[in-house]
């Protein structure tokens, strides 16, 4: 069964499969992820134990949701992906608790089997990207059966371009802040470095354009406020910081689609002068105006599935404010029961109500408020989820067994070092 999670990890990522079962983000990994989780039944059940406070929370709102069919009527559809998408996600946590923390498997190696994982896959992206710009048609007639959404721009082997900076600030950053192998830091500082700039080179993204420039903020702020760090480490940072400002503003003035929002005089005009954003910015918006319109129902959500409700009710109120000519993709939300909101805390609010959502931000935050560094890299997650709202993503599962990770770590050292002064059995073998 190892074999399996080896190969969860290779096709981490290669989400845009043509063969992959699902219509949106065409992955297989978390799958086989759950697949090693459930086929390790024995370990399985001992990481429930040791995770009881997460599995009792999932099923106390799991609970909490189906009440709330008593006054919404579920969508099946909805309500079978939401419970598939968020059992992927916990099982991922269970995977990866059941590898590293149970059979204490070497971290390293499969940190290895990622970083290769992700070398095929600018390699794929560079030669896609070489093609499109030489116009190779039989290469990129290749790149069309392999994969599961074709789009002719760079996406690399991700489902599409707006999945760059999710794999490379949500899982490769995560990784690679997580390791103290100074070896695989370095590769997978070089991996994100390569794919950064083929990206920015590309100007095939307008979001990751955006998401380079805060998530970039946000990751010197941290690496800034740590006192290990010298002066003069900080000064060639510093000095790094303007170079890549420069490129990054001439490679916005180049990009017609951010110039263009940039060149709004409110926030509004910024986000209704791009037809994609203005098409996402509304499920957010006709869901804040439901909220608004329902507060009391807004305070305890409409149940797993049932998001659509909320962005019905805002429905009328959000379409007024629309100003955008691109508008086929709004039109059809009127009467739909479409649940993709690409955006998490909003599809939390609407799932599960306020109440809910501010309990489990405090309860995050409760684990990382102690460290400030820990506090940037949160900030960092929050925002990519600001703009995406899978539950079976990567991203958050791992970021929370790389916080309990670390602190079940830290307990350990404390107590060997507390043995150790004492004389007791640990001392002794530390002394070894």
């Amino acid at each position: 069964m190892e074999l399996l999670f080896k190969l969860a990890v290779f096709f981490i990522p290669f989400d845009n499969l043509f063969f992959a079962p699902s219509r949106g983000w065409a992955t297989i990994s978390p799958i086989l992820f759950a697949f090693y989780a459930i086929t390790n039944i024995k370990e399985l059940t001992q990481s429930i134990k040791a995770n009881s406070k997460y599995v009792f929370l999932i099923v106390i709102i799991a609970i909490y949701s189906s009440t709330l069919y008593l006054f919404y009527k579920p969508d099946m559809a909805n309500t079978i992906d939401g419970i598939v998408t968020i059992s992927f996600g916990v099982l991922l946590y269970l995977a990866l608790h059941i590898r590293y923390v149970i059979k204490e498997k070497d971290i390293k190696k499969d940190v290895k089997i990622l970083i290769f994982a992700y070398s095929l896959s600018f390699l794929y992206g560079l030669v896609k990207f070489a093609a499109l710009k030489g116009g190779v048609g039989f290469v990129l007639s290749a790149f069309e059966l392999l994969e599961k959404r074709y789009y002719s721009r760079l996406a690399f082997s991700f489902t599409e371009p707006s999945f760059i900076s999710l794999h490379i600030a949500g899982v490769m950053y995560l990784v690679c802040i997580s390791i103290k192998d100074k070896l695989l830091k370095k590769k997978l500082i070089i991996l994100i470095s390569l794919f950064c700039a083929l990206t920015l080179i590309s100007g095939d993204s307008a979001r990751f354009l955006v998401d380079f420039a805060i998530i970039l903020a946000l990751v010197v702020a941290k690496f800034l406020v740590q006192k290990k760090i010298k002066f003069s480490k900080k000064m060639i940072v510093f000095i790094l910081i303007i170079f890549i400002s420069g490129g990054l503003a001439l490679q916005i003035q180049g990009n017609t689609r951010v110039t263009k929002m940039l060149n709004g005089d409110t926030y509004t005009d910024m986000i209704y002068s791009d037809p994609s954003l203005a098409a996402r910015y509304f499920r957010i918006n006709s869901s804040i105006k439901g909220y608004e319109n329902e507060p009391m129902k807004a305070l305890f959500g409409a149940g797993l599935g049932n998001s659509y409700y909320f962005l019905q009710y805002g429905f009328i109120d959000a379409l007024e404010e629309y100003d955008n000519p691109y508008t086929s993709e709004v039109a059809v939300l009127s009467n739909s029961k479409e649940n993709q909101l690409f955006c998490m805390p909003i599809r939390l609010i609407s799932e599960i109500g306020v109440l809910w959502f501010i309990a489990i931000m405090l309860l995050i935050f409760s684990k990382v408020i102690k460290n400030k560094e820990n506090i940037f890299d949160l900030l960092i997650i929050l925002y990519l989820y600001v703009q995406f709202d899978s539950y079976a993503f990567y991203t958050f599962p791992l970021y929370l067994f790389i916080i309990d990770y670390k602190a079940r770590k830290r307990r350990l050292a404390e107590k060997d070092q507390s043995n150790t002064s004492n004389g007791g059995p640990y001392g002794e073998f530390i002394g070894n």
